[in-house]
């Protein structure tokens, strides 16, 4: 939220991750794989981990002029993404 429009630059996630929850490590590779090909589990790159953990609440764009990938937010306001939070996890149910 506090990156607003502009997003926050996938590089800095996980520094902006101990920031927010510094006593929650962000997932180790080991814990977030995807399966591939004859059932191998290999790491997941990071833009993909963040599409599949968070991707009802960002969206992923490339910067054309630094060509970094920023997160911006679909939903700006505290409400709206509690209210997202919500429906994920009644969804799950």
């Amino acid at each position: 939220l506090e990156y607003g429009d502009k997003g926050l630059d996938l590089s800095n996630l996980k520094k902006k991750w101990k920031q927010v929850w510094p006593d929650t490590p962000f997932p180790r590779e080991e814990e977030v794989c995807a399966v591939k090909g004859e059932g191998k589990k290999r790491p997941m790159a990071l833009s993909d981990f963040v599409k599949q953990a968070a991707g009802d609440v960002v969206i992923l764009k490339r910067d054309e002029e630094s060509k970094s990938i920023r997160i911006i937010p679909k939903y700006c306001t505290q409400e709206q993404v509690a209210m997202a939070a919500l429906e994920r996890d009644a969804r799950k149910d």
